[in-house]
């Protein structure tokens, strides 16, 4: 979570992390009821790739907004990203009965994007000049999936 190019489009680009304030942040979510922290893990060898966060749930309005970071480059451009938005959806429109996602993704991260799209998830929006990442004011576009659009396959 220190490498720049890892968290280069994260609010965790702001700060410095240790191996305890990591820790604090997991068990933080571990017993939060509006925000789900769930590791991405590959299939073979069971390796920590990334993590993907469900929330915060707004329980009235049934919404969450989705983040996620896959922090082993060599597992970047895979399909990881991809197959860990699915199961999220999958999750928060199943057990967690969410009626909508959302995910801000900064001009740049194309890779990010491909990835929400690929799952269904359409452009809403662009807010401009939102971010400032690497010293230059950049876009978000603001991505979202109704419950009612989620093809889970």
């Amino acid at each position: 979570m220190n490498d720049p190019e890892v968290v280069r489009f994260t609010e965790a680009r702001h700060g410095v992390h240790t191996y305890e304030s990591l820790l604090a942040y997991v068990d933080k979510l571990g017993v939060s009821d509006s925000e789900f922290l769930m590791g991405l893990f590959e299939t073979e060898g069971g390796r920590h790739v990334g993590n993907i966060k469900i929330g915060p749930v707004n329980a009235i309005h049934r919404t969450a907004s989705l983040g996620l970071v896959i922090g082993e480059r060599t597992c970047w451009n895979r399909g990881y990203a991809s197959e860990a938005i699915r199961l999220a959806a999958r999750h928060a429109f199943g057990p967690l009965r969410l009626h909508k996602l959302t995910a801000g993704i900064i001009d740049g991260n194309e890779a990010s994007l491909k990835a929400f799209l690929k799952n269904g998830f359409v452009v809403e929006g662009v807010r401009r000049q939102q971010n400032l990442c690497e010293s230059t004011w950049r876009d978000e576009t603001l991505v979202g999936l109704l419950a009612s659009e989620f093809h889970d396959g």
